[in-house]
């Protein structure tokens, strides 16, 4: 235990140092985002994203909880993260077929109107891990664009995104008959989904 702390003693002090050459948070973070775009440490890219993120929630624990996170804990989180979404972004390019994932392989697409007496709903599921229950949600909008209202769900357990994505179609639709809704356009970003129906 002494020697735990004694590492953990000389923390601040390496901190102060590699960070004392800059002069304030906005540098700081820079720094950090730097960092994740350099090519030669693809394997970091998203740690320093979820390590901001792991440093935004702390600071909202300690003000409006009033508790501290260890800075070894916090780190944990931010790897855990970065590993979860590493896998996330691994599902997403199988589901696909594309080898690239995020900014890069969305293309832009234009929200169109539904025509005259129709309603379209815009549905996406959102699966995290295999077995737990799925989530859901989607939005109405009429002819003219105008919000309708919107859902958020929970499904069943589910297997893999595409059944996490077939359900929360399905869920849509039965809501859109729930609501009268006799003709209903479902748009969904999941493009193995929609040509399975």
């Amino acid at each position: 235990m002494a020697s735990e702390f004694a590492y953990s003693d000389d923390i601040p002090t390496i901190y102060a140092l590699s960070m004392s050459m800059f002069s304030c948070s906005e540098e700081k973070i820079e720094a950090c985002l730097q960092f994740c775009f350099s090519s030669r440490l693809t394997h970091y890219q998203d740690l320093s994203y979820w390590i901001l993120w792991r440093l935004w929630k702390s600071r909202n624990v300690l003000i409006f909880q009033n508790k501290s996170i260890h800075w070894r804990s916090l780190l944990s989180y931010a790897t855990n993260d970065a590993t979860e979404w590493s896998k996330v972004k691994a599902t997403i390019e199988d589901n696909t077929g594309s080898g690239v994932v995020g900014r890069h392989a969305r293309q832009r697409s234009h929200w169109t109107r539904p025509s005259e007496g129709w309603v379209k709903c815009n549905v996406d599921g959102s699966f995290i891990q295999n077995y737990l229950a799925s989530q859901a949600g989607w939005i109405y909008r009429d002819n003219r664009g105008t919000y309708r209202g919107a859902v958020q769900a929970m499904g069943g357990q589910v297997q893999n995104p595409l059944e996490c994505e077939l359900q929360a179609i399905l869920m849509a639709i039965q809501h859109s008959w729930s609501l009268g809704y006799q003709k209903v356009i479902v748009e969904s970003d999941c493009k193995k989904a929609v040509r399975r129906l």
